[in-house]
């Protein structure tokens, strides 16, 4: 199935309705604020372990792509409509915002 974020809105916000306690309000953003804090911590085990060993083997970045990834863009959408926030005007908006940033190539334009 493919979706563009306006959809992926649209359904997150069907799933949640049934799946989720709490979809608003202070008590959503501080519960999503917890949840992003495990991500953090996912993709932080993830790069401490790769820090001491040059073996991949002994990091497991499936937890960062299966897990870490997909959640972000849940919480991502989960934010947006708590904050009437539009993902795509506010994504190229920021791109725009970080061009010309150190670590940013200054040539081109959106």
């Amino acid at each position: 199935m493919q979706l563009n974020l306006k959809e992926l809105m649209e359904y997150q916000n069907e799933f949640d309705k049934d799946n989720t306690e709490i979809t608003s309000g202070f008590k959503m953003v501080r519960h999503t604020t917890l949840h992003l804090a495990k991500l953090l911590g996912k993709i932080s085990e993830y790069c401490e372990t790769r820090e001491h060993t040059d073996k991949l083997k002994y990091s497991d970045p499936a937890k960062v792509k299966d897990e870490v990834i997909p959640d972000l863009l849940v919480y991502a959408l989960q934010l947006s409509r708590e904050f009437d926030v539009d993902l795509t005007e506010a994504y190229l908006k920021r791109l725009k915002v970080n061009q010309g940033k150190v670590n940013f190539k200054s040539t081109g334009s959106f």
